[in-house]
This record gives structure tokens, sequence and C-alpha cells, in this order.
């Protein structure tokens, strides 16, 4: 990689985080009231694969933060790619059968599993569907993600790490990622 491709995903990074953070300003300003009915419709079914995605655990999951909420804010600006259309298309094509909302756990996995291990196949084709799950599946890690709770609680923080101490024992309690470790952030 020159040095100018990597300057142009460094500022694309860039713009996605300070995009990010301004979205959640606006979401966490917008009740649910003041949503459409078909917003409200997207995101009882975006909560429904937020929760799939990243689910509560010690810490709280992708839903009980709202990234669907957020979600809807990301795609109406089109954040990496999504179209709020293609949002509602593939929310649509999920639902052909019955609401994936209304579904079991076990139906949602079995519904979308097939779909997830299309998209991050080596060397598969990509439908419609995988190639699109592959980059909602990444907007929600990155809305997760900028939040306290995905930044700071799920992720450790702490702004500075201090002095290198090399072959040092981790246990299992410390083996988190840092989210301010970008030296570990791949931009290829």
């Amino acid at each position: 990689m020159d040095r100018r491709d990597f300057l142009q995903k460094l500022g694309m990074s860039a713009t996605v985080l300070t995009l990010s953070s301004s979205l959640w300003q606006v979401v966490n300003a917008t009740p649910l009231s003041e949503l459409s009915d078909t917003d409200r419709m997207l995101y009882t079914e975006l909560a429904s694969i937020c929760d799939l995605v990243l689910p509560d655990t010690e810490t709280l999951g992708a839903k009980s933060v709202e990234v669907q909420k957020w979600l809807l804010l990301a795609s109406r600006h089109e954040l990496e790619g999504v179209t709020y259309e293609q949002l509602l298309d593939f929310i649509q094509k999920l639902n052909h059968a019955a609401q994936f909302s209304t579904l079991s756990h076990e139906q949602q996995l079995s519904t979308l599993s097939p779909i997830d291990n299309l998209a991050f196949a080596r060397g598969a084709t990509q439908t419609d569907m995988s190639g699109f799950w592959k980059k909602l599946k990444s907007l929600i890690l990155t809305g997760y993600y900028t939040t306290e709770v995905g930044g700071s609680q799920e992720l450790r923080y702490k702004l500075v790490h201090g002095e290198m101490q090399a072959d040092t024992k981790v246990d299992p309690q410390q083996a988190r990622a840092w989210s301010s470790d970008w030296i570990a952030v791949s931009l290829g």
C-alpha cells in the first residue's frame, strides 16, 4: 500500500468515526414516538438482528444500547454505502415467510446463519442478501463500538497505556482488547 492509499483510508476511518459520534447525538435526542410507521417496523426488526449479532453479556448488547435506532439514521446518511432503501429491502426479504422479530431465537438464527456464512465465506459469490448483510453487520459493529458501553465497558479504555512490559502474564479478566489501541486496527 502506498502512502496516498494509506492516507485516504486513514481519512475515511476518521470520517466514519466522526460521523458516527455525531449520529449518536441525534439518535439520543430522537424519541421513538417521532419515528414513522415504517421506521418503527424497521426499528423492531433491526432490534432482533442487533440482539443476534451482539447480545447482552456481562455488558449491554447492541439492542440494549439502541444500535437499531442508530442504524436508521446511519442508513439515511448512507454510511458505508448502506442506503435506507437497501435496508428496507433487506428487511422485507428477511420477512418473506414471517416477520423476523416474531420468530423464536432458533428460527432467527436458522434464517440469518446461511446469509452470514455466505457473506463471509472465502471465494463465495455474493448474493444481494449476503453482500448487503456484510455491510449491515459492519455498521452494527461500528454503531455498537462507538457507544460508551461498547467503547469503554466492552472494550477497556485507557488514554495512555503506560510503559512497555514484555512477556507479562495476562489473566482472563485482562484479555479484552483496548478501544484506544489504534495500532491494532487494520486499515487494509
